[in-house]
């Protein structure tokens, strides 16, 4: 399965720099650089599902690493040390909605799409992509539109 495909499964983080305030910064890139480890996850998880079609031993151990690494990343993003005020506290609560979502996408939604897999169901997992993708276009919406939120009320400049 061509890599463009897999890509719907991982967050597409919004590559930001910040220039300004460094606290605001700080924030901002840890929670980019935690979206590009969930980013990292989901595309690798995708490369060994192309790879292992109708080995379920392969896809088992490609699954439980996926839910490893994005439990860990999780774990993180809840640790974070957010700034006193309502932008970074509704930042974070946007982000940390979109982690309880790719939670949820880990765990259900790549389970079926390795049981697909393992049977060779390249259709299920294409639907599985599918209805994936315009959920987590959703959620990766509120999170920029809080990030943006955040940008303005911090007077920093976000570049994509």
């Amino acid at each position: 399965m061509p890599r463009s495909r897999w890509s719907v499964l991982a967050l597409l983080p919004c590559l930001v720099l910040l220039s300004g305030c460094s606290e605001a910064a700080t924030f901002n890139n840890t929670l980019v650089g935690l979206t590009r480890e969930l980013e990292a996850s989901g595309r690798k998880f995708g490369e060994r599902v192309g790879r292992n079609l109708g080995n379920r031993d392969r896809l088992e151990d490609a699954y439980a690493d996926v839910v490893g690494e994005v439990a860990a990343v999780a774990k993180k993003g809840r640790k974070v040390a957010v700034p006193n005020d309502k932008e970074a506290r509704a930042f974070h609560e946007a982000f940390l909605a979109y982690l309880d979502f790719e939670e949820h996408m880990v765990d259900y939604d790549f389970h079926k799409i390795m049981s697909h897999a393992a049977s060779g169901g390249r259709t299920g997992i294409l639907d599985v992509i599918n209805r994936l993708q315009k959920r987590e276009q959703g959620e990766i919406a509120r999170v920029k539109a809080a990030q943006q939120a955040y940008a303005r009320a911090k007077n920093v400049t976000i570049m994509e």
